[in-house]
């Protein structure tokens, strides 16, 4: 009996359609799915993203092999070897246009837009500073402290708000203890663990205020990668169908704005002209009910 070679044979009835061997490889092949190796080792704040990142693919129905990169990587190198294929597949981060330009966001914040959220770190003994604060205008006669490549560093910037830029993440809390500045506005989901994760430094959280900007964390990939792209966004709509991502968010968060006293804050809202116009669209579902505080 002649055996008959299979791939051979699809080859020569798709050579219309300049499909190769490789292709076919590729596209059968699991989903290499690289993300980032934290600065910090055993980061508990990368654990949320990381666990929405693998019930995305495990609801898209992909094979997949998840795994950190080689070594622990700074965001901005991350998203640099990400644009350029190199060694990365996916970053979590909040959206900019200039993100959007150079990069493929999946169109799913995955924190339901809780980045959007934020207190302000300040030096212990330094609420009583904050008392009379009850517009953006007093705000401003403070000085507030972001990340340099951070995209809530221009939000803030472009509501009249005086904050410096810092290169390293460790180096914004020592320039707040040091009273370099005044605040360190914290995303809600960030802010606890910062300050568990200081104990030496001496950090408090200001009780009374609630910044809020329209963000969001979202999965962005290379432009190149459709393939992920398109597995990441079907995994994250089933997950968000099926109750998966909201069973996730609620057993992360669960109590969190209880522990903050975020019903009883004052909001102070922020326009975010940096929010690309594609995730202004995104369906409400998605975020985070805004209407609290007062």
């Amino acid at each position: 009996m002649r055996r008959i070679r299979l791939l051979p044979l699809l080859l020569v009835l798709l050579g219309g359609s300049q499909v190769s061997a490789a292709d076919l490889a590729s596209t059968n092949a699991p989903l290499r799915v690289i993300y980032p190796q934290p600065e910090t080792e055993n980061d508990p704040r990368a654990r949320y993203p990381l666990s929405a990142l693998e019930l995305a693919l495990q609801a898209s129905g992909s094979d997949y092999r998840l795994q950190p990169s080689a070594a622990p990587m700074h965001q901005t190198r991350a998203l640099l070897l990400l644009e350029q294929g190199q060694s990365m597949d996916v970053v979590w981060s909040a959206p900019s246009v200039a993100r959007e330009q150079r990069l493929r966001a999946v169109p799913i914040a995955i924190d339901r837009g809780l980045i959007g959220w934020r207190v302000l770190l300040i030096r212990h003994g330094d609420a009583g500073r904050f008392a009379a604060v009850k517009t953006l205008a007093d705000l401003r006669a403070l000085r507030g402290i972001q990340g340099h490549d951070w995209p809530d560093l221009g939000t803030l910037r472009n509501n009249g708000l005086d904050v410096s830029a810092g290169s390293s993440f460790s180096g914004l809390f020592a320039m707040l203890v040091r009273g370099r500045v005044d605040y360190f506005p914290r995303a809600v989901s960030e802010v606890l663990l910062d300050v568990e994760m200081h104990p030496d430094m001496a950090l408090e959280i200001e009780p009374r205020l609630l910044l809020y900007y329209p963000s969001g964390m979202y999965l962005f990939v290379n432009k190149n990668n459709p393939r992920l792209a398109e597995a990441l966004h079907k995994g994250l709509q089933q997950a968000t169908t099926d109750g998966r991502l909201q069973a996730l968010f609620d057993a992360t968060y669960s109590g969190l704005f209880k522990k903050l006293s975020i019903g009883q804050r004052r909001v102070l809202r922020l326009r975010n002209p940096d929010l690309p116009a594609s995730m202004r669209a995104e369906h409400p579902g998605f975020w985070y009910p805004g209407e609290v505080g007062r």
